[in-house]
């Protein structure tokens, strides 16, 4: 089966989505929880489960909270030779819709295109392979139970060449257990009916042994008496036959003993005969060992003299090299010990021109804090000569401001007197003579005098005196602030305040320039700096410039360096030279050895080979195997020549038949005298038996008998055949599950290997679960695995069983919350894994953290919400 699209309506919290997916490959679907991700997975259980006109409480709990509409699930999928559209809405308007697009088009509504679906999925899909495939939120850790996945037992047996295999569902055997368990126990016990039944057929058959017993006291008599009279007569016959046979054969075989006796020992003397050839030939085979093992001495051992020659060689020709490197190294270190001297005297010239123009900088830079200190000094002492600042001069406007206000106001206030001159008589206010006339404010006492004809004194009102006097007051004060600073009036104030502003500008800029040139140092540390500096400069010549001193130190680094690095590289291949010698050397003493070893086992041979021959030379061994080796021809003619003779005689089946012969006599003559003893006692009890009504009670016993027997019959043939059916086909399972086991493992370990290395390997069970994992020769039972190695092996179950079944008969994979337990580095395999399986199978993973699965190379992403 395939999903093409799920589409969910009013389904828990989503409104309405739609989600399409790759069939074969991998589709991740990315939602936030509660936004429909595991609500995928819930849709399709829910769809196959339940009819639209359901009330449970499955399908109440997915209606969206506080709103009276019905969940709805479309999909869109193919399975076996179908392609459907099925729709369902639950709760509110129920409905259910199917329309089959392939192979012909059908559509279907209500109940019956439930039943119609059922039947499509009962047709072309296996729902416990479904069941398997998918992984559901917070199951991660659990393997898949896949013991009745009837597509992976078919995919498994097909690739363990298992024929019959296949036949073997789990249904069958599940009714063959039911019928078994109609005439048996767990235990194996019959049942109460077959109990009950068996229990009858015995007590049916006790009575029917003890009537006929009873009948057989006496007929067993009359019959064994005439029997036994037969055999007397025929055994007494045959006792005679069987004593003439016996002599007959008995005068045969006499004839032929010479002849087996002869046949016996051409038999021994051929065994001899093998011996000797067998020794001689080991001779002559151990002797040519010994040739060839010289031969081979030989060539090693010159091989391995020339081999030390060219080691000693090579060892002399890299201390030669060694030499001559190091003649020429010290050369060059005597070089790079020169250059470093002048290195040190460069820096040393670059350090004095750098402390002349540094004393130049620090001189400036104390002219420059005298001057700075120098303004300070002028600008605080025109400070401390000019006392006016903004504040006072405010303070004096002040005064004058409030002075011309209260003047103002006593005018206002006070009466006019306007005197005019009428005559030539001269008229004096105050004492100040006017022309023609005059005005005033009476604010004071005014006087008005005309010289001898009128005095005029005018006295203001008791405000306007007041008024005067406060006038006055202001007047003193003003005079009295004016005085104290020494200025006329409120402008010279304000040119005082001004020149105060400017010294108090020029203070605060000297003061600025000097800390900026101490730069946190007293004056007294920057001279101390200076007479250092200039007593490092003593040595500077004052024709070299600081950057002539640089380019020279530059130029004597770039030539240390350069001979150091040839030092260095000089060194390193000294190294490599010594690394080289003492390889020779090794080569050398090693070779050194093999040689001697190889001439020494050169020498051993010969000596082995020369004390051999002188025991027995090549020639006569080899004289001594042909020797032997006719002797073994000539014995063979001469046993073949007596076993041809016996053959003729048919001497083994004499032999044979004469001992038959001789025990049949004599069994018969014991026979015999057994049977007359037996006669006698059938004589005598027929004397003393007789026959009372036993016929009747044997009928009648055997008539119930009977009836019994056929019910028992009938539950025991089909008990037995349950019983073995259920064997044959228990026994059946379980060797096509022995059989499925190589296949699945060999998958899962094909699989696993990506994730946990080339040695991983697992232990199968006869369920097909993993017992097991063995990783970098450690193995760990499944269950004390941690939670991580737990979620990828089931996942590796899982997916090994998509790639094995056919596309036909496949499921997708669903994977809902997966890879929670396992760690970064262990996802990218699997990443690597899941991409591998979705190549011919369909994955859809359900995950709220898409990172998870960010490094499946093919997956294609759908985002919810």
């Amino acid at each position: 089966m395939r999903l093409h699209r799920i589409t969910l309506t009013d389904f828990r919290g989503v409104e309405s989505s739609e989600v399409s997916f790759e069939a074969p490959g991998v589709t991740v679907v990315v939602g936030p929880n509660e936004i429909g991700k595991s609500s995928i997975a819930e849709a399709l259980r829910l769809v196959r489960d339940y009819k639209s006109s359901s009330q449970h409480s499955s399908i109440k709990a997915i209606q969206p909270t506080h709103r009276d509409v019905g969940p709805e699930v479309s999909v869109e999928l193919s399975t076996g030779p179908y392609r459907l559209v099925y729709t369902k809405r639950w709760i509110r308007k129920p409905s259910t819709e199917l329309r089959i697009l392939q192979p012909r088009p059908e559509q279907v509504t209500g109940d019956q295109a439930h039943d119609r679906v059922e039947q499509i999925f009962a047709e072309t899909m296996d729902a416990d392979l479904w069941a398997a495939l998918q992984q559901v939120q917070g199951e991660s850790l659990q393997q898949a139970n896949l013991a009745r996945v009837v597509p992976l037992q078919t995919a498994l047996s097909a690739m363990a060449d298992d024929e019959t295999a296949g036949a073997v569902h789990e249904d069958l055997l599940d009714r063959i257990e039911r019928e078994y368990r109609r005439y048996h126990t767990a235990t194996g016990k019959p049942t109460d009916v077959y109990a009950g039944t068996i229990k009858e057929l015995a007590e049916r058959k006790e009575a029917v042994q003890a009537a006929e017993a009873a009948l057989r006291a006496v007929d067993d008599v009359v019959d064994r008496h005439a029997r036994l009279t037969r055999e007397r007569d025929r055994l007494a016959s045959r006792v005679v036959q069987a004593r003439a046979e016996a002599d007959e054969l008995a005068e045969r075989e006499d004839a032929l003993a010479g002849l087996r006796r002869e046949h016996e020992a051409a038999s021994d003397r051929l065994g001899q005969a093998e011996i000797a050839v067998a020794t001689a030939q080991a001779a002559v085979d151990a002797r040519a060992e010994r040739v060839v093992e010289q031969q081979q001495r030989s060539k090693l051992a010159a091989s391995a003299e020339q081999e030390w020659q060219r080691a000693e060689a090579e060892h002399a020709e890299a201390v030669a090299r060694l030499a001559e490197h190091d003649a020429a190294r010290q050369s060059a270190t005597d070089e790079v010990g020169d250059l470093r001297n002048q290195v040190i005297a460069a820096e040393q010239v670059v350090r004095a021109v750098q402390a002349s123009e540094e004393a130049e900088r620090v001189a400036e830079r104390l002219a420059g804090i005298e001057a700075a200190t120098r303004r300070l000094e002028l600008a605080e002492a025109a400070l401390a000569d000019n006392p006016v600042d903004d504040e006072i001069v405010e303070q004096i406007a002040d005064v004058q401001s409030r002075l011309h206000a209260e003047r103002d106001a006593a005018a206002a206030g006070a009466a006019r007197v306007l005197v005019e001159r009428l005559g030539e008589a001269a008229v004096e206010v105050d004492g100040t003579p006017i022309d023609a006339g005059a005005a005033r404010d009476l604010t004071d006492t005014a006087t008005i005098e005309v010289a001898g004809v009128v005095r005029v004194v005018v006295t203001p009102d008791d405000g306007a005196v007041k008024r005067r006097r406060k006038i006055e007051d202001r007047e003193h004060q003003l005079a009295g602030l004016l005085a104290e600073l020494g200025v006329a009036d409120l402008a010279e104030a304000r040119r005082r305040s001004a020149d105060r502003d400017e010294a108090q500008r020029l203070a605060q800029a000297a003061t600025v320039e000097r800390d900026t040139l101490l730069a946190g140092d007293s004056v007294e540390a920057v001279r101390a700096r200076l007479a250092a500096i200039q007593a490092h400069a003593a040595d500077a010549s004052p024709d070299v410039s600081l950057v002539e001193a640089r380019a020279t130190l530059a130029d004597l680094t770039e030539q240390l360096e350069i001979a150091q690095g040839a030092a260095t590289a000089s060194l390193e291949q000294r190294e490599r030279i010594l690394t080289q010698v003492n390889a020779a050397n090794e080569r050398r003493l090693t070779t050194q050895t093999r040689a001697a070893g190889a001439t020494a086992e050169l020498e051993r041979a010969v000596t082995r080979l020369a004390s051999d021959r002188e025991v027995q030379s090549d020639d006569a061994l080899t004289a001594a195997l042909v020797a032997a080796e006719q002797r073994r021809v000539d014995d063979a003619a001469a046993l073949e020549a007596t076993r041809s003779a016996l053959a003729e005689h048919d001497a083994d089946s004499l032999e044979i038949l004469a001992a038959n012969a001789r025990e049949l006599a004599k069994r018969l003559v014991d026979d015999l005298a057994r049977h007359d003893a037996d006669l006698a006692a059938a004589t005598t009890e027929l004397e003393v038996r007789g026959r009372d009504g036993l016929r009747d009670k044997l009928d009648v016993a055997l008539a119930r008998l009977g009836d019994t027997q056929r019910v028992h019959d009938s539950l025991a043939s089909r008990a037995r055949a349950a019983q073995l059916l259920r064997s044959t086909m228990r026994t059946h399972r379980d060797a096509a599950q022995q059989r499925y086991v190589a296949p699945f493992r060999q998958a899962v370990e094909s699989l696993g290997a990506i994730v946990f290395g080339p040695d991983f390997s697992v232990e199968i069970g006869d369920d097909l679960s993993i017992r097991s994992r063995t990783s970098q020769g450690v193995t760990v039972p499944f269950e004390s695995l941690s939670g991580g190695a737990k979620e990828q092996l089931a996942l590796i179950g899982r997916l090994a069983t998509a790639q094995l079944v056919s596309a036909e008969d496949g499921a997708p994979v669903i994977l809902d919350d997966s890879l929670g337990f396992t760690d970064a580095d262990r996802r990218r395999k699997l990443a690597a894994v899941i991409n591998r399986v979705g190549s011919t199978s369909q994955i859809i993973i359900l995950t709220c953290e898409p990172d998870r699965f960010a490094d499946i190379g093919s997956a294609r992403t759908v985002r919810l919400g």
